[in-house]
């Protein structure tokens, strides 16, 4: 039999990981538009590096807490941040 603590529980990983999801697409958008455009003028690098920073922080607090939805998240998200922060810098660089 299945308690309402563990359907809850199912529940709620469940909305953990799909929140994750969209915290890792929502940065697709911004690496699309930067490789189709190839330009980085309307990117703020402080931005990307805040929000890198907190994106292990996170990593390191789910490696803490033993959560691998934060880990996931966070360490995927991070790779994708540190992919745009590398463009945007060769862009401007480039540019």
């Amino acid at each position: 039999m299945v308690s309402v603590t563990d359907s809850t529980d199912t529940i709620i990983n469940i909305i953990g990981y799909i929140a994750g999801g969209f915290v890792i697409i929502s940065l697709i958008p911004q690496l699309i538009k930067i490789i189709k455009s190839k330009s980085s003028d309307d990117i703020s690098i402080l931005t990307l590096v805040i929000i890198l920073t907190a994106q292990i922080l996170w990593s390191v607090f789910g490696f803490y807490k033993n959560d691998l939805q934060i880990i996931v998240t966070n360490v995927t998200a991070g790779c994708i941040s540190v992919f745009i922060i590398f463009i945007t810098l060769l862009y401007k660089h480039i540019n």
